[in-house]
């Protein structure tokens, strides 16, 4: 299996996708834990620091959730490098001649 590895320095995101399943699962927790939970998936989410939980709980919670933002790391890595050019492609296949044709007046 072909895992995708994060850049080694992957900057800054503006924004990241937040779950619901996440959310429902946070609510489970005991008070104190919601908040470093909440802060430690924001600070990784945007800007990959990772957080350290001393509980059993928030660990076994936190491998789930960093696992979908990995995830979410690799594709907006490969967004920034063009979509197929993330992918080792340059564009289209060779010998396509799609982009060549005539515009067609109606």
């Amino acid at each position: 299996m072909n895992k995708k590895k994060l850049p080694q320095d992957p900057g800054p995101r503006p924004h990241f996708t937040f779950l619901r399943q996440w959310y429902e699962s946070i609510e489970e927790l005991p008070p104190g834990n919601k908040g470093r939970m909440l802060l430690g998936i924001v600070r990784y989410a945007l800007d990959h620091k990772e957080p350290e939980f001393t509980e059993t709980l928030d660990r076994i919670l936190w491998k789930q959730i960093k696992a979908a933002i990995d995830y979410g790391w690799v594709k907006y890595n490969a967004g920034k490098l063009g979509g197929e050019a993330a992918r080792g492609r340059s564009g289209a296949p060779e010998g396509n001649q799609n982009a060549r044709k005539d515009q067609q007046p109606f």
